[in-house]
């Protein structure tokens, strides 16, 4: 009971954000970094060591 109320006593002091925000903010991480990406973009044949 005592680390439940120390979780909960944690969780309180979170700032918390909106959903619509910080899907926003992690949908535009993804699109800036997918040219980087291996698994989108894929390997060229002549990099690849299998």
């Amino acid at each position: 009971m005592k680390m439940e109320v120390e979780q909960l006593c944690r969780e309180v002091k979170l700032q918390r954000q909106q959903v619509s925000k910080c899907s926003e903010e992690i949908k535009n991480y993804i699109e800036e970094r997918s040219g980087k990406d291996p698994l989108v973009k894929g390997i060229p044949e002549d990099k690849n060591p299998f």
